[in-house]
C-alpha cells in the first residue's frame, strides 16, 4: 500500500488585508518567512506509526508541491487553520482520482464537520491511538467518517518521528 502524508502550504493568515500585507512584505517577518514550515511533529509521528510494510511518502508543501499525477492508496493531510484552505484543495484533487483522504490536525479537530466536507475521514484529536485502526479499517474497506482519540497521549509511548521515504 502506498501512503502520502502531506503538510499543506499555509495560504491563510488572516482575513485582514493589512496583516497579510505585513506578513508577506515586512522586513520584520522576512527572516521568519524563510524558515516557516507547516510540518508539525504529529505528521512525522503518524509516519512512524505506519508499518514499514507500507510505502510512505512525506511532502511539506513549503519545500515541494504535491504531485497529483502520482497514485496513492490513501492520503493523510494535517494542518492548522492557516493551512486549511490548501488542505481542502489538495483533498478535493485526490478525491477526484478516487483516492481516499484522511484529514487531521488542529483545524480538523476544532472544525470536524467542515473538514468532513473535503475528506473521507476526519481525525479528531491526536492520531497516535487511532492511526493504526484507520489503516486497518481502510484495508477492510470500512473507513469511518470520524476517528476520535478519547485518551491523553502518553508521549513516552510515542514513536520516534519518521521523515524518510520507505519502500516495503
Amino acid at each position: 500500500m502506498k501512503i502520502l502524508l502531506i503538510s499543506p502550504k499555509g495560504t491563510y493568515l488572516s482575513r485582514t488585508k493589512e496583516l497579510n500585507k505585513f506578513w508577506s512584505e515586512s522586513d520584520y517577518t522576512a527572516e521568519y518567512r524563510k524558515f516557516w514550515s507547516g510540518v508539525g511533529i504529529g505528521l512525522l509521528i503518524v509516519g512512524a506509526l505506519t508499518s514499514p510494510s507500507y510505502e510512505v511518502e512525506f511532502i511539506d508543501e513549503n519545500i515541494e508541491e504535491a504531485d497529483f499525477s502520482k497514485n496513492y492508496d490513501i492520503v493523510g493531510i494535517t494542518g492548522m487553520t492557516q493551512q486549511a484552505t490548501r488542505a481542502y484543495q489538495i483533498a478535493d484533487k485526490f478525491r477526484t482520482k478516487n483516492i481516499k483522504v484522511v484529514i487531521g490536525g488542529i483545524h480538523a479537530t476544532l472544525m470536524p464537520e467542515e473538514a468532513k466536507n473535503y475528506a473521507d475521514s476526519v481525525v479528531v484529536g491526536e492520531a497516535e491511538y487511532v492511526w493504526p485502526q484507520i489503516l486497518k479499517d481502510f484495508e477492510n474497506k470500512q473507513l469511518k467518517p470520524f476517528y476520535k482519540n478519547e485518551n491523553l497521549v502518553d508521549l513516552r509511548e510515542s514513536p520516534i518521528p519518521r521523515l524518510v521515504r520507505t519502500t516495503p
